[in-house]
């Protein structure tokens, strides 16, 4: 053992430390640190006060247990790693604050899974990138709400399919374009409506073909309906084209025409009918202003009535 004496006094001042007991050794020769450890026994201030002057190593062989009933501060001015040789369970009954000033970096060569009770808020303040090597899934119970302040552009190399259980809302404020290299189709199980005021352009160059088996109605503002009678200002006219129909031409049951106030014009041409003629019974259908106007054309009908 050692005792303190006249060579080697206590380190602290007697009597005013008398509660405090304490091994504190000195350095080597030509140097001025000290490793210590000492106890204070004062009541209410007691303490244990471990200084290392140097490298402090701890080794456990087996199990370590801290317990700590009030607050615990661990300042490291330098780096810092910890090494887990299996499971780590991390609890914190009340909240967590982390703040890293410089970058931060998980990697996880495993799966991760977060799952958050309440509700979630991130803020980024410059762009974010996210790279998924594999397909992603995500669901949404309840309602999704997006707001992009800018421009927004989506790029899919394949194919992209929706599906939309109920109704499907777009209300644009600018101008819309749709391009397509291939072909386009819209399939509608119910009607099909389309509103412009300021007019409808449809252009194609290969032609334009309608299929309607159970028949086409178009409603012309320059026509007007009153009673039975229609009134309109189009005129009929064959420039250079011959009308030519065969076995059937024009056949009217309850219906007629009349022809009012116009001419039938041939110029250079000439119609051959064989068999019937004109059959109109019980005509209700007027049309007025113009008639039937052919430049250089003929009209060839064969069959019975035209």
């Amino acid at each position: 053992g050692c005792v303190y004496n006249g060579g080697n006094p206590p380190p602290y001042a007697l009597p005013d430390e008398k509660t405090k007991s304490t091994i504190k050794t000195a350095s080597s020769l030509g140097g001025d640190g000290f490793n210590e450890l000492r106890f204070e026994d004062l009541a209410g201030e007691e303490q244990v006060f471990v200084h290392a002057q140097k490298d402090f190593d701890e080794v456990v062989e087996n199990d370590h247990t801290t317990t700590v009933h009030h607050d615990q501060t661990i300042r490291v001015d330098n780096d810092q790693s910890q090494e887990i040789g299996n499971d780590q369970t991390e609890h914190v009954v009340g909240n967590q604050d982390l703040t890293v000033d410089a970058a931060r970096t998980i990697q996880v060569h495993g799966d991760y899974q977060e799952t958050i009770d309440g509700s979630e808020t991130r803020t980024v303040d410059s762009g974010v990138t996210e790279t998924i090597d594999a397909g992603e899934t995500r669901t949404v119970t309840g309602g999704m709400d997006e707001t992009i302040v800018g421009d927004r552009t989506q790029d899919i190399t394949g194919d992209s399919t929706e599906t939309i259980s109920a109704n499907l809302n777009q209300t644009i404020v600018g101008a819309v374009s749709l391009s397509t290299l291939a072909t386009y189709d819209v399939t509608a199980g119910g009607n099909v409506t389309v509103i412009a005021p300021a007019g409808v352009t449809i252009v194609a160059p290969a032609g334009h073909t309608i299929v309607a088996p159970g028949g086409q109605t178009i409603i012309d503002g320059e026509w007007a309906k009153s009673g039975a009678d229609w009134h309109d200002s189009i005129a009929l006219k064959f420039s250079v084209t011959i009308l030519k129909i065969k076995w059937r031409a024009l056949a009217v049951t309850a219906y007629g025409v009349s022809f009012e106030w116009s001419t039938f014009k041939l110029d250079k041409a000439a119609i051959k009918l064989f068999g019937w003629g004109n059959y109109l019974e019980k005509a209700a259908i007027k049309r007025k202003a113009r008639a039937i106007h052919a430049e250089l054309a003929g009209a060839h009908v064969d069959g019975p009535g035209a």
